[in-house]
């Protein structure tokens, strides 16, 4: 008895030898994870160059526009990319358009019904000032909102104190906050924009850094919601902690005629001219603008104009454009298998579901008429071998006009391992039919 079953497993070892040419010896360890970008054939690629729809107004161009500022900035508020500019990396004062950053940064740090007493720093700030007294005890949020809606600078540095402590203190983390938000050259001393100088230099920011600062304030910060209703209140009445009575009118007449504009601020010094930055959605449009230095007075209006043509370009001249995401690309794997790999697939290649790591499933850049749009998978490598779930192994990417708006991680769903000899035999003692016809050989039955 003992005989029989010795010679039904040196058979079965026989047939694997010839039939599959499995070496007893192999113990292949676990290959790292290989890191080599590869391009040229792992690339897939499809492109699109955008006409516009019939009936869709085109007619600006490219023409420059008319605009008053010495800088300014069209942004797509949903990706980032710039739509129109003319010195957009320009360093330019930029007076109460500083205080977006202040709102939101108070927003997202101060503690619920947050109390402030009045310094004699806030109390002595220049008009535009809401006229608090030293020692004065506000909420916070009733000093935001008198802050967006009537630029109150007395409010801004009430705001600032509460927050950091310090006036310097909130600078420092305005300006960290304005790093994080992806801002290149942004140089905040004062939280009310009031032109002030030190040794590092004067305040400042750039109409594309104004743009992100909004696009985050509007659209990005988990304080989103509660900075679009303050922009947006047309009045607020509230009282100090003894019942003082105050009232803000929000001077944003932008907002009020023009739909689909949910946020804006002023601004202006005499270093900065007049200023504004605006956000707008409407239809799958989201835009954020921004106008520096639009004329001193007596030409208050320019700001207006201008934020009136960039507007209109942005309606106008850019055209949402819908992208699906497509189905994740297949993976392909040598001398590895997965789970439910039979023993017949050994040294064949084998495929890997994978999945996108964004919970978008549509993207909607804006775009204009004649632009190209790419977009690519790119895996790692041709083929892996060792991958583990949850694994990156390439990248999906959305560019237009050679400017990337778009981009996810492509993860593997499942892990797999090398073939060796212990597993080949595992699996193949799984198959019932393999086993039985071994059964039926010659001397077994």
């Amino acid at each position: 008895m003992l005989f029989l079953y010795v010679k039904k497993y040196v058979v079965i070892f026989a047939v694997c030898l010839s039939v599959f040419g499995i070496p007893i010896s192999d113990t292949r360890t676990l290959i790292p994870e290989q890191q080599t970008e590869v391009t040229g054939s792992d690339s897939a690629c499809s492109g699109d160059v955008f006409s516009f729809p019939t009936g869709a107004n085109a007619t600006v161009g490219e023409a420059q526009l008319s605009m008053h500022g010495l800088s300014y900035c069209l942004m797509d508020g949903g990706n980032g990319r710039v739509l129109r500019e003319k010195e957009m990396t320009k360093p330019l004062a930029n007076a109460s358009t500083t205080k977006i950053l202040t709102c939101i940064l108070a927003l997202e740090r101060r503690t619920d019904n947050q109390v402030v007493a009045a310094s004699q720093r806030a109390a002595c700030q220049p008009k535009v000032r809401l006229g608090m007294k030293e020692g004065e005890q506000f909420y916070v949020e009733d000093l935001l909102y008198a802050m967006m809606l009537e630029s109150e600078n007395d409010c801004a540095v009430a705001i600032a104190e509460a927050i950091g402590g310090t006036v310097e203190q909130f600078a420092f983390e305005m300006n960290e906050k304005a790093k994080e938000i992806g801002c290149r050259d942004t140089y905040f001393i004062t939280p009310n924009g009031l032109d002030q100088e030190d040794t590092n230099g004067a305040h400042h920011t750039t109409a594309e850094d104004l743009c992100r600062i909004m696009k985050y304030c509007a659209f990005e910060s988990p304080c989103a919601e509660e900075f679009r209703k303050i922009a947006a209140t047309k009045e607020y009445s509230f009282c100090d902690l003894e019942g003082t009575k105050f009232q803000s009118l929000n001077k944003n007449s932008f907002l009020f005629e023009h739909e689909g504009i949910i946020a804006g601020k002023t601004g202006y010094t005499s270093d900065a001219g007049y200023c504004y930055v605006f956000a707008y959605e409407k239809d799958n449009t989201k835009l954020c603008g921004v106008t520096l230095g639009a004329g001193w007075p007596p030409n208050k209006s320019f700001k207006w104009e201008d934020a009136a043509v960039l507007l209109d370009y942005g309606c106008n001249q850019c055209v949402p454009y819908p992208i699906v995401l497509p189905e994740p690309p297949v993976a392909i794997c040598e001398n590895v298998w997965k789970e439910d790999t039979s023993w017949k697939e050994y040294g064949k290649d084998i495929k890997v579901d994978t999945y996108f790591d964004s919970q978008e499933t549509t993207i909607i850049p804006l775009v204009k008429e004649g632009e190209k749009i790419i977009k690519e998978f790119d895996l790692q490598q041709e083929k892996f071998q060792e991958i583990e779930e949850n694994q990156v192994l390439g990248e999906y990417r959305i560019i237009i006009e050679e400017e990337e708006i778009f981009s996810c991680k492509i993860r593997a769903k499942e892990t797999t391992r090398s073939w060796d000899f212990p597993t080949f035999f595992r699996k193949l003692f799984d198959l019932k039919s393999f086993s039985e016809k071994i059964n039926k050989m010659d001397g077994f039955t």
